[in-house]
């Protein structure tokens, strides 16, 4: 299947936004599935449908983000007292089974901690009013043993189990104690579409950004989950040097004569 996601802005007198996503046969070409607006329970709903991501695996299951307004206490983040409750817009993974039941739903608060948000990159990302962006989820999709790979921008990439929500890896980022460690040489800069390849290696697409790395690149890992390891595998950064503000993926494909 194509997927595609829509949003219709309303002027000031109109209705709430509606936005959501459309599922294609892509030999057709006609809609097999329309999500929009789906209702949940949890928080303050910013946007239920975040357009930003959406997968859909061979069992007809769908996955996305949703948007929601909370309160963290971001003192550890600021340096600031008087931040001990502050809004924050905190982006929730969302499974739907093939007939759009809720099937799971992962609150990454429940597992990280709000201090794990690298604070000097808050405005790097598109803002919620004034909310903080604290995660700014930009990808999420399925492993190859069906458990869920995510990628915030603001923290980090890891792998959680999709049946019990639990964390089984995190590469990077401020947890050092439970994180794999992921030396600098080979580290990524407010990263962008955290997928694995059917041969196993994880690819990653570094954005880059004006401090820490001031190049885009694409990045292939090998993660040993077990021993909490891992290994670079290749990287590409184009020529001459240069940063994505956003977006942006890898793809390296082998052509055989």
């Amino acid at each position: 299947h194509l997927s595609f996601v829509y949003s219709n802005f309303p002027n000031q007198s109109s209705s709430p936004v509606l936005s959501g996503f459309i599922a294609l046969d892509t030999t057709t070409f006609k809609i097999t599935d329309t999500i929009t607006n789906h209702t949940f329970t949890f928080d303050s709903i910013l946007d239920p449908n975040d357009l930003h991501e959406y997968k859909e695996d061979g069992r007809g299951n769908k996955m996305f983000y949703s948007v929601a307004k909370t309160r963290i206490d971001a003192r550890c983040l600021s340096g600031n007292p008087a931040d001990s409750l502050v809004g924050a817009a905190i982006e929730y993974i969302v499974v739907l089974d093939s007939v759009n039941h809720v099937k799971f739903i992962w609150n990454p608060l429940k597992h990280l901690s709000p201090c794990e948000m690298r604070y000097e990159w808050r405005n790097q990302s598109t803002s919620y009013m004034d909310a903080l962006n604290w995660n700014h989820a930009n990808s999420v999709t399925w492993s190859n043993d069906g458990n869920i790979l995510y990628s915030f921008r603001h923290v980090g990439i890891g792998k959680i189990n999709a049946k019990t929500g639990a964390v089984m890896f995190k590469l990077g980022g401020k947890d050092s104690i439970n994180s794999i460690h992921l030396p600098d040489s080979i580290a990524y800069s407010l990263q962008h579409d955290f997928y694995q390849r059917p041969d196993g290696k994880y690819s990653l697409f570094s954005n880059g950004d004006d401090s820490i790395q001031k190049y885009m690149e694409g990045l292939l890992y090998e993660i040993d989950e077990k021993n909490k390891t891992v290994k670079l595998y290749d990287r590409y950064r184009p020529q001459p040097y240069c940063k994505s503000k956003a977006l942006g993926g890898l793809i390296r494909i082998t052509i055989c004569i």
